[in-house]
């Protein structure tokens, strides 16, 4: 009951918010009126403020004077954004000198001295919701952590429809966050473009789309990273290990991949894939489970390489399929105290667990299960890996996790204006991390990340081996030689594209073609390329995606020696 109450206190407050953005489109509907006086910013920073000296679950490590201090510097650097010019430049520069130079202690005296400068320059228009926007990011970018931003009430909701499995058409599958003045690719999600075209957690992004990244601010880089369905999006990147730059084609997919895939492999053995933690998850987990267990499944390899994580309920409610006996999965810590203006919502938010357990009987408990994880396995993907393997549930094999142990929520910002919408919901949230969550045996994985019982790395390609493989793909040979030999040996390519026993005979003409293209790359390594050729040609062709690779999955083909051992005892 304690888990559905935390669930629905969530879904209540996201989709709420996203009812109040949806009645703000509607046009016979009056919009509330924000008050965009000195008064209100103040009481919105002042909010912020607080939740960042209470509610951060490093409170204790931030520092009040900082805060001030980097809210004065927003401010100030802001003014010289292109939304300000209109604004005389004598008296622009005149507020940010004073907002440079000064020393304050509080929100208050920061807007008096901004105040005082306005007035003297006789300044009549200056949107200060956008200039405490500014002394908002600026606080939380003293505060350094990486996962926290303010959302407008329009980001949130498109938060909350990924949350439920929606608004990802657009994704190109992959998050970047600014690293030491670089635009840096923090997760790469699979089976999107990104994924596919072998883009890294690392990977410093140079340009997009041919325009440097250093000359775009964070909001324009990521809304540059969303593209439409048939269209190409480029991306310059810098890798360490390589000899230079390289541009990635981007193909936006006309169907997003699904979140849940299966399948069965050799041996009666299943395989489930999951590419996120939304709140939509746990009833196609189970549904994927029913169709492999009608298929006789004898064990199961659960996949969660590339899963970039998502809402606790999702990851608990998997485990919870997995996980009998009232076994411990995680409990969380925490800071923040929810404040609602209902008082039955405030009650239920006061109901929120902090430990969660395995809470019913399931056939899967007593399933062989061996799981795969790697470098980008994150958040609720390691929260579960890490309960399976405190529990002795599972063996993990692959390469150790991300390392997120921390969790986000966002919090209404009441003083920063109502919706108009459901509940009178503000234009603002600050969407903190306010919870770290530990695993059954109490160890924190944050900054540590989940180890593997058995290691296996993903070979990767470096240097001039890179190089050679980049300007095969480049030329365009493979894709003649596909499409040229495509009709006549159809059924051929499919069996090629699943299993091909490195046999390069098999290919049409492969001794002639390999000659042909006069690279440095061995036979059998022009082989493979052809091969991914061939399966990339089906996909496209049957606009279907190849769940799995046997034959090259190293780390697959690791999980399926162990299940086989596991099942042969």
């Amino acid at each position: 009951m304690k888990r559905f109450v935390a669930a629905l206190s969530v879904c209540l407050l996201l989709f709420a918010a996203a009812v109040g953005v949806l009645a703000q489109e509607k046009p016979q509907q009056k919009k509330k009126k924000t008050t965009k006086s000195y008064e209100y910013c103040v009481e919105y920073l002042n909010e912020v403020k607080e939740h960042l000296t209470t509610s951060y679950i490093h409170a204790e490590k931030v520092n009040a004077g900082n805060l001030m201090r980097a809210a004065a510097l927003g401010m100030a650097e802001v003014l010289s954004a292109p939304e300000f010019r209109s604004v005389d430049a004598e008296g622009r520069d005149a507020i940010a000198a004073r907002l440079r130079e000064g020393t304050f202690e509080t929100i208050e005296a920061i807007f008096a001295a901004l105040k005082e400068v306005v007035e003297a320059h006789k300044i009549k228009k200056l949107d200060f919701v956008k200039i405490a926007d500014a002394a908002a990011m600026g606080m939380l970018k003293e505060v350094g952590d990486p996962f926290s931003h303010i959302f407008t009430q329009e980001e949130l909701m498109k938060l909350m429809q990924i949350m439920f499995g929606q608004a990802r058409d657009e994704s190109l599958g992959l998050s970047v966050a600014p690293e030491d003045g670089k635009l840096t690719v923090a997760y790469v999600m699979f089976g999107y473009p990104a994924y596919v075209a072998g883009l890294e957690i690392g990977d410093v992004i140079v340009a997009i789309n041919g325009k440097p990244a250093a000359d775009m601010d964070f909001k324009a880089a990521n809304e540059a990273l969303q593209a439409k369905a048939g269209t190409t999006t480029t991306l310059t990147i810098k890798r360490e290990g390589l000899l230079k730059d390289y541009t990635f084609e981007l193909n936006q997919f006309k169907d997003r991949p699904k979140d849940v895939i299966h399948a069965m492999l050799p041996g009666q053995i299943g395989y489930l894939r999951m590419t996120i933690f939304d709140l939509s998850l746990a009833g196609s987990v189970r549904s994927a489970l029913k169709a492999l267990e009608e298929d006789k499944m004898c064990g199961l390899i659960l996949d969660l390489r590339h899963n970039p994580g998502g809402a606790l309920p999702a990851a608990t409610s998997v485990a919870d399929e997995f996980i009998g006996d009232k076994k411990l999965i995680t409990y969380t810590e925490t800071k923040y105290k929810p404040k609602m203006p209902f008082e039955f919502l405030q009650d239920m938010l006061g109901q929120q667990p902090t430990e969660f357990r395995a809470t019913k009987k399931s056939r899967f408990e007593k399933l062989p299960v061996v799981l795969l994880i790697d470098k980008a396995s994150a958040s609720a993907s390691e929260l579960l890996s890490g309960a399976f393997q405190d529990t002795g549930r599972a063996i993990l094999i692959g390469e150790t996790t991300y390392g997120k142990g921390v969790g986000q929520t966002a919090i209404p910002l009441w003083k920063s204006g109502g919706s108009g919408g459901m509940f009178g919901l503000p234009s603002r949230f600050l969407y903190l991390t306010v919870m770290k969550y530990y695993l059954p045996t109490g160890r924190s994985i944050d900054h540590i990340g989940v180890s593997p019982d058995i290691e296996v790395p993903a070979p990767k390609l470096k240097g001039e081996k890179f190089d050679r493989v980049w300007q095969l793909k480049r030329s365009g040979k493979l894709e003649e030689y596909v499409n040229s030999n495509y009709e006549a040996n159809k059924q051929l390519f499919h069996e090629l594209a699943m299993y091909d026993a490195f046999d390069s005979s098999r290919y049409p003409g492969f001794e002639s073609f390999c000659k042909g293209l006069k690279t440095k790359l061995g036979p059998d390594e022009v082989r493979e390329e052809l091969r991914q050729a061939i399966r990339r040609k089906i996909e496209n062709e049957s606009g279907k995606r190849f769940p799995y690779d046997c034959q090259s999955d190293v780390q697959l083909q690791a999980a399926l020696l162990e299940m086989q051992d596991t099942l042969g005892k």
